[in-house]
């Protein structure tokens, strides 16, 4: 019997081959019984949905076979804050280690968010013997097969960098790391010998053995996280990845993995060149080079957004925006707040003003009396971040 494997919709690009999105794909073996792996945290939330009527509009069911006859392909999550982008990867990872051949997942995020994706992990797919078997009402608990690594400042040295990348190579698993940590990691390159003190006859003493232990070092940290790379790469907050010519770029698109996720709830911004950045990490080389991008899109739609465009520049814009939109439909997925409209409460919004008290009105109107008499022009929003500090409370500008 084939296996068959649920994910989102989105994501069986980084598995399987296929030219167009199809909401059902059979397996080439048919099979009267088919077998469905998913999340378990999630499996009673699906357990009231009737596949067949329905059909999961955003989920895809592929078979795993064509996971050994594809290197994947990358793809954009554009959904917006609060929709859940990380719980779709945990379920994701899992399913990809636990049901494919794949050993290794490496997930980029901003360092400030470490702690939170190794907290989401935790929670959703807690580490075996880290959680009871089953919960209050009985229901068996989903633990992890696999092991979460965090790399961050805990790490001063090379060496206890390297200890830990190594062993994630070695037993697999998920390595969370910051976008700066990668960057220094995959782009540094061997020291030149120290100078070190001189000995009697004033020969300068050089550490030869420790700066060959540093290079060796390195050169297995690049070898784990660039050549070849993991099995599957996750860059959060991808709307970060905007300058093809920043440092960071350049040390992500040097990455062998094929299999590529951006995370972002930012997917175009004004500057449709940095839209073709983020697009050519995922998708290498899909939409052209920088120019000829800029020639058959970026000008084309800047031209038809002016005051004074005529209707040809307008009717040229929505033209190649239209073949732009079609063009990453295939791979780029968004989804704004209205998906949650119908299933949120009404938003109230109730605005009480306070009137100051007499040492909140003597302090504001005391830093108003020297910003007046300062000479130099003050910053505005300095000026209004003490302003809200003294409108908060007297005691926190004191």
């Amino acid at each position: 019997m084939s296996r068959q494997i649920l994910v989102p919709i989105l994501m069986m690009n980084l598995i399987f081959r296929t030219r167009k999105v199809a909401f059902w794909s059979t397996s080439v073996t048919p099979s009267p019984r088919k077998t469905y792996f998913l999340l378990h945290s999630l499996r009673k939330l699906l357990s009231r949905i009737r596949l067949v009527e329905y059909g999961l509009h955003h989920n895809i069911v592929e078979s795993l076979e064509q996971f050994k006859t594809s290197n994947g392909f990358g793809c954009i999550l554009a959904h917006s804050m609060g929709l859940g982008k990380t719980l779709q990867i945990v379920s994701f990872t899992d399913v990809f280690l636990r049901h494919t051949s794949a050993r290794s997942v490496l997930i980029i995020v901003p360092i400030n968010t470490l702690q939170n994706w190794l907290a989401e992990y935790n929670s959703w797919l807690p580490e075996e013997g880290m959680a009871p078997p089953t919960t209050a009402d009985g229901t068996p608990i989903w633990c992890r097969k696999f092991k979460v690594f965090l790399l961050n400042d805990a790490q001063k040295n090379l060496t206890q960098r390297s200890r830990v990348i190594q062993e994630w190579e070695k037993n697999g698993g998920v390595l969370l790391m910051g976008y700066e940590l990668y960057r220094q990691l995959s782009l540094k390159k061997p020291k030149k010998p120290k100078k070190k003190k001189r000995d009697s006859d004033n020969r300068e003493v050089v550490d030869i053995e420790e700066e060959d232990k540093n290079k060796e070092l390195l050169e297995e940290i690049q070898k784990a996280l660039v050549r070849p790379g993991p099995d599957l790469v996750i860059c959060d907050e991808g709307h970060r990845i905007k300058n093809a010519h920043a440092n960071i770029s350049q040390a992500l698109k040097n990455i062998r993995t094929k299999r590529r996720v951006v995370l972002t709830g930012y997917p175009l911004q004004n500057n449709l060149l940095e839209y073709w950045c983020m697009v050519d990490f995922v998708r290498p080389n899909y939409l052209g080079t920088r120019t000829e991008f800029s020639n058959m899109f970026e000008r084309p739609i800047q031209n038809g957004q002016c005051v004074d465009s005529t209707p040809q520049d307008m009717k040229l814009m929505r033209y190649r925006s239209h073949v732009l939109h079609s063009l990453l439909e295939g791979f780029v997925q968004r989804r704004g707040h209205s998906v949650l409209a119908n299933t949120l409460p009404d938003k109230e919004e109730h605005v009480l003003l306070c009137r100051l008290t007499n040492i909140q009105r003597t302090l504001y109107s005391s830093f108003m009396s020297e910003l007046a008499a300062s000479k130099a022009m003050a910053n505005p929003l300095k000026a209004f971040a003490i302003c809200c500090k003294i409108w908060n409370h007297p005691d926190v500008p004191l």
